[in-house]
């Protein structure tokens, strides 16, 4: 049940982390997809994949 817990938890605070980035980048238009790969690479790698996705999508998109 904890692991359950973890799993929608991590979830919904990568949706929530992406969501908020692209809000606040719109305007520099530097937006990161919300997807089933960015949000399992934030759950997965958490601050350091969101950083990486980041770099990735400024450097190929740029």
């Amino acid at each position: 049940m904890k692991l359950i817990f973890k799993i929608i938890k991590k979830f919904i605070l990568s949706i929530s982390i992406l969501y908020l980035y692209n809000i606040f980048m719109q305007n520099y238009n530097i937006p990161i997809p919300i997807n089933i790969y960015t949000i399992g690479i934030l759950m997965i790698f958490e601050v350091p994949g969101f950083i990486g996705l980041i770099l990735l999508f400024f450097i190929n998109f740029r």
